[in-house]
């Protein structure tokens, strides 16, 4: 069976997917290119949590083209426009519902 999520309610509308990623968590991520938002979805299509702003600032996004995820939980994100690669590391105790997650360990062998 296939199923189709629409992506339109606010405050998580999107309009160019670039990245879609599920970790171990089972979370899914998007990474939407016009809103420039890392947005969070259960995987029954709700939206759960975003963050993410247009800008050249650290922590802003423009034009996110790959993601990855360490085994640390150190996200990395192609942001093309701004022509780099920057690694975002949890800090200590931050709660995880917040955190892109870990890669499947699977994977990794």
């Amino acid at each position: 069976m296939t199923e189709q999520w629409p992506f339109e309610a606010p405050p998580h509308a999107t309009g160019g997917v670039n990245v879609v990623y599920i970790g171990a968590d089972r979370a899914l991520w998007i990474f939407d290119d016009p809103t420039c938002k890392v947005v969070k979805y259960d995987l029954e299509g709700y939206p759960l949590y975003a963050r993410g702003a247009l800008g050249d600032w650290p922590g802003g996004f423009w034009n996110m083209h790959g993601v990855s995820v360490d085994q640390e939980g150190n996200l990395y994100v192609a942001d093309v426009s701004n022509g780099r690669v920057p690694k975002f590391r949890p800090r200590p105790g931050a709660n995880p519902v917040y955190l892109v997650g870990k890669p499947v360990y699977s994977a990794w062998k």
